[in-house]
């Protein structure tokens, strides 16, 4: 299916199914109402502005979660140095074969 429309009539949109014309959908609410040019661009900027505001915010959240991972990996890698060298002072190690 595949949906056309002008943008500057909102209440009528044409109906095609496999580039053959099956029927126009007219919206009884929006039927005489035009729209102009200058509206059809204002809003289209208007939602893509809201757009790349709402993609900055998701960038910044990412961000912050992946230093906040960041993070918590260098101190798990710290930790299990601490660990190890801990072990080692601890005692002998139980000798373990190459393929383990």
């Amino acid at each position: 299916m595949t949906l056309r429309y002008d943008p500057r009539d909102a209440a009528e949109i044409r109906v095609f199914d496999q580039d053959r014309f099956l029927c126009r959908a007219i919206c009884p609410e929006l039927a005489g109402t035009v729209i102009t040019l200058h509206d059809v661009l204002k809003a289209r900027k208007q939602r893509r502005r809201g757009l790349v505001a709402k993609l900055q915010e998701r960038t910044k959240a990412v961000e912050q979660l992946l230093d906040i991972k960041r993070h918590d990996s260098v101190e798990s890698v710290e930790r299990l140095a601490t660990d190890r060298n801990e072990k080692k002072a601890t005692g002998p190690r139980l000798k373990r074969y190459l393929n383990e």
